[in-house]
């Protein structure tokens, strides 16, 4: 039982630091049959037990149609923990995998993450319930972070918690600080039936070679790991060039993207009368105009695959020029997509 409790503790902590359970909620748990899956539904429904707030557990598991699905143990096990498992039909997502499989390679992970989310969450709003829950641990978080550095160039991982706007439901994560070895020893320590995986690519992936990477830096480097997970919550998140990045305009104008809010408070003094400030940046990419070190301007900027849209452009009083230099600036900067200027 001792990694049980560490796993309580840790999942106790997460919900403290990113406020992930709130009182009234009904959570819809994804169950794969793996082992951070079942352990997930028996340290939730240990938690109901003792969590000062009151909230449901709605356990679902998604039928995607591989040959050796078999869901009939891990309805045991569920019930076990004092629920229903609710199986819900996906078989088109192996269909379609299939016929997105190129050159012989295994099923396409990216396609089938897509799906088997929109699924559970389609699964998890018709059941009446506001969060979704999965099982990824720190283990997998700092793999995921890895993986975009490698092959996406970007510095990012998932979220503890995150509000889809699109589906209006909220993610949570309630094993982000759990350790993949804890789970693995809970799962040993309490004889949890862990299913082996249903889908052909399992251990044939990138994120297989990640993970072998990773634990081959923590043998290296015993520190490694706890040094990685201190970085995902250290401030600043990081000290790279993005903020450092100033876009020379004409002769004299420079343009900027914003990094913080202490930023966005520089250019409130040119705005014009009843412009919040708040409502300037609606999730687009916004930039800053500067003449010589000096803040003059603002807008937004948003893409698609064939179009950038400019809007929130404003410009202090007596630098309406700036516009005629920006359009033919990003239309060789973001060639051959075509710009578009929204008046406000």
């Amino acid at each position: 039982m001792k990694a049980c409790r560490e796993i309580l503790a840790a999942t106790r902590r997460a919900d403290s630091i990113f406020n992930l359970i709130e009182e009234g909620d009904r959570i819809a748990v994804g169950v794969s049959g793996g082992k951070d899956s079942l352990c997930l539904v028996r340290i939730l429904s240990l938690y109901q037990k003792f969590c000062d707030r009151h909230f449901e557990i709605v356990p679902i598991t998604l039928d995607m149609g591989f040959p050796s699905f078999d869901p009939s143990s891990i309805k045991e096990y569920v019930k076990e923990q004092g629920f229903e498992l609710e199986v819900v039909d996906a078989k088109e997502v192996y269909r379609i995998l299939c016929m997105n499989t190129k050159d012989e390679k295994h099923l396409p992970c990216s396609i089938c993450s897509r799906m088997r989310k929109a699924i559970m969450n389609k699964a998890a709003k018709e059941r009446g319930c506001n969060k979704v829950a999965f099982a990824h641990h720190m283990d997998d978080a700092l793999e995921t972070k890895l993986m975009n550095e490698i092959c996406g160039g970007r510095e990012a991982t998932f979220s503890p918690k995150m509000h889809l706007e699109k589906s209006d439901i909220i993610f949570i994560r309630p094993f982000i600080l759990v350790r993949e070895k804890q789970i693995k020893r809970m799962v040993n320590e309490e004889n949890i039936p862990v299913v082996p995986p249903f889908c052909p690519a399992d251990k044939h992936t990138n994120r297989e070679e990640v993970k072998t990477l990773l634990n081959d830096i923590y043998k290296k480097y015993p520190r490694a790991y706890q040094n990685f997970e201190t970085a995902l919550m250290n401030y600043p998140p990081f000290d790279l060039y993005y903020d450092k990045l100033e876009f020379q305009v004409g002769s004299k104008y420079t343009i900027s993207p914003v990094n913080s809010t202490a930023q966005l408070l520089d250019y409130i003094k040119f705005l014009p009368d009843g412009i919040d400030p708040r409502a300037i940046n609606n999730g687009n990419q916004q930039h800053l105009i500067k003449e010589r070190g000096e803040i003059i301007g603002v807008y937004d900027l948003k893409r698609s695959e064939k179009e950038v849209f400019i809007s929130n452009l404003y410009l202090k009083e007596g630098k309406e020029e700036f516009k005629g230099l920006l359009i033919p600036y990003l239309e060789k900067f973001y060639f051959p997509r075509k710009i578009t200027l929204l008046e406000n």
